[in-house]
């Protein structure tokens, strides 16, 4: 089975279903491919092919946008319908409003896609169903006989009428339906002109039926005979309509992906648009200018918080980012982690510039408990797993090794820094380890006390990166005393630490 571009724990750790949720796409191609996630840009072809058209897209106006979006509504997915011979009138009747919009879609779009040519299966199905979206089998035929079944139609409808209003006559009174309940007297009269037959009798009164004669027989045997040779005719009409399905099969399919690629361009197009975003661009570096993670940014402008944009860069190897907690280290694993995805996914990103290598795979190396297994086996678990692919990645680690005893724990991830400080992967870790902030090499820090005043602890802190900065940060300390924690235990935890004057 092929390994996953993202897996389930790195794709819900860099939240990019939340941040993709208001883009869904229109089409079920679309929302298929969106639930699925493949890598769209494998190589550098693919990546220059895909944002060459983006640009394009990104340029196109609004009110044509909308036009697209408009019909790509209308499209039904006809997957179900050409993985087996069509046969059903609903069948070709959803085939045809597919055609319908695709064409439409081509007249609007065709100098931004490759469209598919299904001009001449579009013909067929107009010769025989009409020029609109509905459908509505016709043939010279056809059209004889519809006529010839409304006329016996309407001459069986008038016989009908004539006994009915014989009836009337003599029961002296409307009758609504062909069935109907009278008197024993009345009945019997009715019976004796043959223009009934009795359906039930009780010892008073007679439930009669209005009794077919003799030319609305021969009526309904020659309307009969009608259907028939239309049901013929429609199943001649369907036959064409499927060898011509069966004829074009591998266009209609190629068609569909031109149909899953439009949609996703619009979300693409709407994502853009929302967030000011910029083409990407590769390098061997991963390097972001003010980039934004979209599910912080909502949070901090639904609560009026500042929010603060990433500009960070890093070659392969170990990137160390330390700091307090709250402090925005997971935010940044979220951050770099969603923008390289996004870029992967085809998408422009959030940021004013992001350039960053082609990976085959992005994993967070996840604490979550599995099975009865402890956080810190699981992440052990999932750290191995990472090490045994020999594919290209990006490996988001947070605060690895903290679920266990501090001495080990420190031990482990400043190894692992050692072991994979020159490889050719990218590994970026979130840590609070003094050892580990002491020997990295690329290292970044955040989280310094901008207002120790401030009511709220969102608005104490300030987030901006720094890199290469080493310097002990006891804002735990100084938050605690800020909740309320007595004087003389921060007096001790400061004096411990060798700060307390």
């Amino acid at each position: 089975m092929q390994e996953e571009f993202l897996d389930k724990e790195t794709r819900r750790f860099i939240m990019i279903d939340e941040i993709l949720q208001p883009f869904i796409p229109i089409t079920e191609y679309g929302r298929q491919w969106i639930r699925k996630l493949p890598r769209l840009v494998k190589n550098q072809k693919d990546f220059e092919e895909n944002y060459q058209r983006l640009k394009r897209i990104l340029n196109l106006d609004k009110s044509l946008i909308n036009q697209i979006a408009q019909y790509l509504s209308r499209i039904p997915s006809i997957t179900e319908q050409l993985s087996k011979r069509p046969t059903h009138v609903s069948e070709f009747a959803r085939i045809k409003r597919y055609l319908y919009n695709y064409v439409k879609l081509s007249e609007l779009a065709f100098d931004s896609y490759n469209f598919v040519d299904l001009s001449n299966l579009w013909r067929i199905f107009v010769s025989i169903t009409g020029e609109t979206e509905s459908f509505n089998l016709q043939s010279e035929k056809m059209a004889i006989l519809r006529k010839e079944h409304i006329r016996i139609s309407s001459e069986i409808s008038k016989e009908r009428e004539e006994v009915k209003s014989k009836i009337e006559e003599m029961f002296n009174a409307k009758i609504a339906l062909d069935e109907f309940t009278c008197d024993k007297e009345t009945g019997k009269q009715l019976l004796s002109q043959g223009l009934v037959e009795i359906v039930r009798q009780s010892h008073e009164r007679y439930h009669l039926k209005i009794k077919q004669t003799e030319k609305s027989l021969e009526l309904e045997e020659k309307l009969k005979e009608v259907e028939e040779d239309l049901a013929r005719e429609e199943e001649r009409l369907l036959k064409i309509l499927a060898n011509a399905v069966e004829a074009n099969q591998e266009l209609l399919e190629q068609s569909e992906r031109i149909v899953e690629l439009i949609d996703l361009d619009l979300s693409r197009y709407k994502f853009s648009h929302s967030f000011n975003c910029s083409i990407p661009e590769l390098s061997e570096n991963i390097s972001m200018l003010k980039a934004v993670f979209p599910p912080i940014l909502k949070y901090c402008q639904q609560n009026g918080y500042e929010y603060y944009p990433v500009t960070f860069k890093t070659n392969n190897g170990i990137t160390l980012l330390y700091g307090p907690n709250m402090g925005g280290k997971t935010s940044f694993l979220r951050t770099v982690g969603s923008l390289v995805a996004l870029t992967h996914l085809g998408y422009p990103v959030p940021a004013e510039s992001f350039c960053c290598p082609l990976f085959e795979e992005i994993r967070y190396i996840s604490k979550g408990e599995n099975l009865g297994l402890s956080s810190f086996a699981k992440e052990i678990q999932s750290f191995v797993q990472v090490l045994s692919s020999k594919k290209r990645k990006l490996v988001l680690m947070d605060e690895f090794g903290s679920n266990t005893n501090p001495v080990e724990g420190e031990a482990l991830a400043l190894a692992i820094t050692k072991v994979l400080r020159d490889s050719t992967d990218f590994v970026l870790l979130t840590s609070h380890y003094p050892r580990l902030i002491k020997e990295a090499e690329q290292i970044y820090a955040c989280g310094k006390i901008k207002d120790i005043n401030a009511d709220d602890p969102h608005k104490m802190v300030e987030y901006t990166l720094e890199y290469g900065i080493r310097q002990d940060i006891f804002m735990g300390i100084i938050l605690a005393r800020k909740f309320g924690l007595p004087e003389e235990i921060v007096r001790e935890a400061l004096k411990e630490v060798g700060t307390y004057e």
